[in-house]
């Protein structure tokens, strides 16, 4: 498994405009995701892939020195430039790479393949959109095999194509996606990938986006994915532990490592039984909270 990351939220930026690009370094997001596909035009993806590369070529140290994750999504498997932004990838200093529309083991596995014959580096993780009704019924494969190749990333739920594609409209509470949703967060949990929310699209309506990105944290998602830089703070905010949470998960901690100095078989914290598995959920609060 691989370490941890908090990715409360992510930013896409279409990659065809050079201002936006540079906006990136500034912003508050734990990851901005250069996006090669549905922000960019037919005719501007040759130039976004350019200006990319370009972008990373520039600005080497504002790159490593950034408190964040710069991850690419390249265009899909039926498109003619997915090959030509997969070779584009080789030497950038990149987190991820996004694959959209990804529906079967088979996807994973040619994507596995492009990214290593690319010569792009093994610690680059692969990433797979989760945005069809048929890869809602693969997700347990398709996170099973993530989970077991060398760039071990995660699962994002697409929203806007899984409507779309079954026909339904964009309700309040997302009654008509609540299957999608959970089944797609429970394979990621099921094979520790992180696994992160849909986009809101509605930029004037702060009551409903904070209702929905409340229901991502109730649903278990790792963060959330955002289309505008306005949306960052409160995705930090909601993602955030707070800090009773991050107390009791200092106590538990305490509480398990004392034990087991002490050769304890049963460990309580608060009058309940703790394991391993407890440990490690509030290792990554911490992480989450900044604290670990």
């Amino acid at each position: 498994m691989t370490e941890f990351v908090p990715l409360k939220s992510v930013l896409f930026m279409p990659g065809s405009n050079p201002r936006t690009l540079e906006k990136a370094l500034d912003l508050a997001a734990d990851a901005v995701v250069f996006d090669l596909e549905d922000a960019t035009a037919p005719d501007k993806k040759d130039e976004a892939r350019e200006l990319v590369q370009v972008f990373f070529a520039d600005k080497p140290a504002e790159v490593t020195a950034a408190s964040k994750q710069f991850v690419i999504r390249v265009n899909g498997f039926s498109s003619q430039w997915q090959q030509r932004d997969v070779a584009a990838l080789k030497g950038l200093p990149i987190y991820a790479v996004i694959f959209p529309k990804v529906e079967s083991v088979q996807h994973i596995e040619q994507a596995l393949a492009m990214l290593d014959e690319a010569g792009v580096e093994t610690s680059v993780q692969l990433w797979a959109m989760i945005e069809t009704p048929m890869a809602i019924l693969k997700v347990d494969d398709i996170a099973e095999k993530l989970s077991q190749s060398h760039r071990e990333g995660g699962l994002l739920l697409g929203g806007n194509d899984l409507s779309a594609e079954m026909n339904v409209p964009h309700i309040p509470g997302r009654g008509n996606l609540l299957y999608a949703a959970s089944r797609t967060v429970m394979a990621a949990k099921a094979y520790g990938l992180t696994v992160l929310d849909v986009v809101y699209n509605d930029l004037e309506n702060e009551h409903g986006y904070a209702a929905d990105a409340q229901l991502g944290v109730i649903l278990g998602f790792d963060g959330k994915c955002l289309i505008h830089p306005k949306q960052i703070d409160l995705a930090n905010q909601m993602w955030t532990p707070t800090p009773d949470q991050v107390e009791d998960a200092k106590q538990l901690i305490a509480t398990f490592e004392a034990a087991k100095a002490e050769g304890k078989g049963v460990v309580t914290h608060k009058g309940k039984m703790i394991e391993e598995l407890h440990v490690r959920t509030a290792q990554k609060l911490l992480i989450m909270a900044g604290e670990g």
